[in-house]
């Protein structure tokens, strides 16, 4: 697999199409969006750049965090607003404009590549991780370009070592891409020098990743190494993943999750026969643009098998570590359009008239994939929960001292971006009314003092699928409450959101 480009095609229409991504994931989504709370982990990111300077380096990714850092102080140093939260979309946006160029180049830069891109950002999973500034689509970046590299005679292996040690450090799960990369990069030795160059590759590559994450537990402050690496998986609060095998249950989780990355949940994560066909559909497509525009389907033994090593790897991991979870399929839509951007490479073996049918299949695909999720997914760029939070904040500053209490785990983001001091425990597994009700009227009863009561009845987990259902379990509960003084309730499209709960007199 030779690194140089087809000179009979130029990269700059790959990289004006770069740029546009690089502007579509700093401006799809103002920071304080409900789409970036459904998401929710990159606030607390951002917040932590702005806030805790070094100490916000987590051990799952550090370097992201340690990219965040001087971009964010940058952004602060000339006034910009909420710097943070842009630097995440700089450092997400940098990375889908590195996807347009790393997929540009594996197709020699040829301009019937030019729809694969837009075929990637139509699916919700691409354009909704990028837009929040998430760590995945980044990690996907790395993930693609070290695998080319790897499979790439024309690259030296210490280069192929250090792109992998980029990968590795951005996110701990990029180790599952490893294995993919040791075939790549075994693919164009002798059988002679293979595994003695390979364990020597493998060596120096895991000293300089362990050397790096030393450095970034350092820099963070953490007492203890474990805490560092493990403290997102061993939180409490969380079920990361079970204590048994997985079993079939899993293996449904995980296969309706493709359709959820490629465009939502369209009814419940029970249609499962609907979302494999929606994600099986989005590879079908790739397949038959890349036979239409090359006429032939040939790719690079290493690029092949390193992509299918790293996505069953992947797929095994994520069977057992949360299978529901749509953001662990975005690995694989990239190495898929990859893998058909590759196909595309030299002179075709077909007609022009087949590879503008290939152009227009992709486009055709990419436009309907978007208009699936657009209803939802644009309805995420409201600011719902942020000004509900704001109203909470107001309330919270009353002479009355009241206690601030939030309902499920968004809506506690909301108010630790704005640090109001608030109760996040009383009600984060509380989300229906029949067991929350009780528990605060034992709560208000012990603290004799009004409670503000903040709830979030939009954003939820984001999905289409609540959106279209329109399932809220709260409305009996509280919307249909008669506001008598001393009790106020603020309402947003006619669902009350924050509510004043003053004491019972004794």
């Amino acid at each position: 697999m030779s690194a140089a480009p087809d000179n009979s095609e130029s990269a700059w229409p790959f990289a004006i199409l770069g740029a546009a991504a690089f502007v579509l994931a700093m401006l799809f989504m103002p920071w304080n969006a409900d789409g970036c709370f459904a998401v929710n982990d990159a606030l607390w990111y951002a917040h932590g750049a702005e806030h805790d300077g070094l100490a916000s380096i987590s051990g799952h990714h550090p370097l992201f965090h340690v990219l965040l850092l001087p971009i964010t102080l940058a952004l602060d140093a000339v006034g910009v607003a909420h710097p943070g939260h842009w630097a995440l979309r700089i450092v997400s946006g940098a990375a889908l404009a590195g996807i347009v160029l790393l997929l540009g180049r594996l197709a020699g830069w040829r301009r019937a590549a030019l729809a694969l891109p837009l075929m990637l950002v139509a699916t919700r999973a691409v354009l909704l991780e990028s837009a929040v500034g998430e760590t995945v689509v980044p990690a996907a970046a790395l993930a693609l370009w070290a695998l080319i590299v790897a499979a790439d005679r024309g690259t030296s292996m210490a280069r192929a070592g250090v792109i992998a040690t980029l990968a590795l450090l951005l996110r701990q799960d990029n180790i599952l891409i490893v294995p993919g990369l040791l075939f790549a990069l075994g693919a164009r030795l002798p059988a002679e020098a293979r595994i003695k160059q390979l364990t020597l590759w493998l060596l120096l590559t895991g000293v300089f990743t362990i050397f790096g994450y030393a450095v970034c537990w350092k820099l963070s402050g953490v007492t203890e190494l474990r805490s560092f690496l493990m403290s997102t998986a061993e939180t409490a609060s969380r079920t990361w993943a079970p204590e048994y095998w997985p079993g079939l249950n899993e293996l449904v989780m995980r296969s309706v999750a493709l359709g959820v990355a490629v465009t939502g949940v369209q009814v419940d994560f029970r249609a499962f026969a609907l979302n494999l066909g929606i994600g099986a559909a989005f590879f079908a497509v790739l397949l038959a643009a890349a036979k239409l525009a090359r006429g032939s389907i040939v790719l690079h033994a290493g690029l092949l098998f390193g992509s299918l090593l790293i996505a069953a790897t992947r797929f095994c991991f994520y069977l057992w570590f949360e299978p529901h979870n749509f953001e662990w399929w975005i690995v694989e839509l990239v190495l898929a359009t990859a893998l058909c951007a590759a196909t595309m490479r030299g002179t075709p073996r077909t007609t022009p008239f087949r590879s503008r049918i290939a152009i227009l299949l992709l486009i055709a695909a990419a436009t309907c994939t978007f208009w699936v999720h657009k209803s939802t997914t644009l309805a995420l760029r409201d600011t719902t929960l942020h000004d509900a939070a704001a109203q909470a904040e107001l309330w919270s500053q009353a002479p009355e001292q009241p206690l601030v209490v939030t309902h499920g785990f968004r809506t506690h983001t909301a108010l630790h971006l704005r640090q109001i001091h608030h109760d996040p425990f009383l009600l984060l597994t509380a989300p229906i009314a029949e067991v929350a009700a009780p528990l605060l009227t034992e709560y208000i009863t012990r603290a004799n003092k009004p409670v503000v009561l903040l709830i979030d009845r939009f954003v939820g987990d984001g999905h289409p699928a609540q959106a279209l259902t329109g399932h809220d379990s709260l409305s009996i509960w509280i919307d249909q409450v008669e506001e008598v003084p001393p009790l106020r309730i603020w309402r947003q499209r006619g669902k009350a959101q924050v509510l004043w709960l003053p004491p019972k007199p004794r």
